[in-house]
């Protein structure tokens, strides 16, 4: 990854990836073995994990609802810690 905003959109952009495969290959690329992702009361442990967790809500919240996942804000809190945050929109409806 070249720099942190690269690696921010990518965290952002696996959410919504429909590809099984290319999923799996960015998680790796993106969090290391032991890594942890938390979401209020859910608690990912490792890429194993990590790719259950991602692709259960890809499952719920993109395909199923419809939603889009995108990059709320972007805090200089991200450059010195080891954690980012996201939510979840859904798209406008076309007229």
């Amino acid at each position: 990854m070249g720099d942190i905003k690269e690696f921010v959109e990518h965290c952002v952009n696996i959410w919504n990836e429909a590809d099984a495969d290319r999923c799996r290959q960015t998680i790796r690329a993106l969090w290391q073995e032991d890594a942890r992702h938390l979401a209020r009361s859910l608690e990912a442990v490792g890429l194993d994990g990590i790719e259950t967790r991602v692709r259960n809500a890809y499952e719920k919240w993109v395909r199923e609802k419809g939603n889009v996942f995108r990059l709320w804000t972007v805090s200089t809190a991200i450059t010195t810690s080891s954690s980012c945050a996201g939510r979840w929109c859904r798209p406008a409806a076309a007229t």
